[in-house]
């Protein structure tokens, strides 16, 4: 996926102890229970 002018392979958002909490890929989104990631889609 491509943010800006980085082509980035996942997003990973992590507690400030490095555990996963979500990882977002062009394929996948997978989320630790209790945790919602939601998906904004662009505007035309």
């Amino acid at each position: 996926m491509k943010i800006g002018e980085n082509e980035i392979k996942e997003i990973q958002i992590v507690t400030d102890a490095n555990e996963l909490i979500a990882s977002i890929t062009d394929e996948d989104i997978i989320g630790e229970s209790g945790y919602k990631v939601m998906c904004v889609p662009a505007e035309d």
